[in-house]
């Protein structure tokens, strides 16, 4: 009786332990959630902070239905400009808004790319990927010595760079293996984008063209669709080639394991034919 009296309180004492170690658990599992959220609130906010300054607007626009056909055609006249130490095409961007109109006017394409952000998010199954991916380029621009208005317009096309894939056949774009021809139609994202730009005002059309189609160009000429050397990359596109690529290291993908932020950094880094160096160095110094 009394060794089984023993070994009752040892399984009590064990239970007691067992529970002790289990509500810890859920503790810290319930503390993190908290933290976590609060976060990601935090991030939310700031972000709508962002996309709030690009303009002060309080009425939708009116669709413009003026065809985007022939804007592949448009890069040759471009300029170029300094910005830091490197020389970048200017993006064809018109001067900054200066009525309340024109200001109204920008507030409301910015909340439009929003909303078609998350509707490409939806098709292809990458949780806040445009948030993030826009967020990340309004910071290297402003860091790189982008003004704020030009900043704001590099957000809202990062909002919807990859538009092309709300024409992509979802199943394809969840897909795990394809094969070439699905490839080929993968990539034909950034052609498709062009299509489906006309919410866009006309003046915009063209840093919106850049963005959808030259966000796979390579600084050596190897990317698509053009395969055009650096020279010709405009800086909206540099920048979504480098934040893109540095969200999807840092974000859970089917194709890879999660890195961590310096070792995202690093791998970009590894690649300066495909990666815009000085690009590369302002996000190792934002991070």
């Amino acid at each position: 009786m009394e060794a089984t009296g023993k070994s009752n309180r040892v399984l009590m004492f064990s239970l007691f332990i067992i529970m002790g170690i289990c509500c810890i658990v859920f503790i810290i599992i319930i503390l993190n959630l908290i933290v976590n959220l609060k976060n990601a609130k935090t991030q939310n906010e700031l972000f709508d902070e962002t996309l709030k300054a690009a303009s002060n607007s309080v009425r939708p626009a009116q669709d413009d239905s003026i065809g985007v056909e022939g804007l592949e055609y448009m890069y040759e006249a471009l300029g170029q400009k300094k910005v830091g130490k490197t020389r970048v095409l200017v993006d064809g961007i018109p001067p900054a808004p200066k009525s309340e109109a024109e200001r109204t006017e920008m507030g409301a394409l910015a909340r439009r790319c929003r909303e078609i952000g998350v509707q490409i998010d939806q098709a292809t199954g990458r949780k806040n990927n445009s948030k993030n991916v826009a967020e990340i380029v309004y910071k290297l621009a402003r860091g790189m010595g982008v003004a704020h208005y030009e900043a704001s317009l590099f957000l809202s096309v990062a909002l919807v760079y990859d538009i092309g894939f709300l024409e992509i056949d979802r199943k394809l774009l969840l897909a795990k293996g394809l094969s070439d021809a699905e490839k080929t139609e993968i990539r034909n994202h950034v052609k498709k984008g062009l299509k489906l730009l006309s919410f866009v005002p006309e003046k915009y059309r063209v840093i919106f063209a850049d963005g959808v189609r030259m966000h796979h160009e390579n600084m050596d000429g190897s990317g698509y669709p053009a395969g055009v050397p650096a020279s010709r990359i405009p800086l909206v596109a540099r920048l979504l080639r480098v934040a893109e690529s540095f969200i999807a290291l840092i974000s859970r993908r089917s194709y890879h394991e999660i890195c961590d932020k310096e070792a995202a950094v690093d791998e970009l880094r590894r690649m300066p034919e495909i990666y815009d160096p000085a690009i590369v160095d302002m996000l190792e110094r934002l991070i």
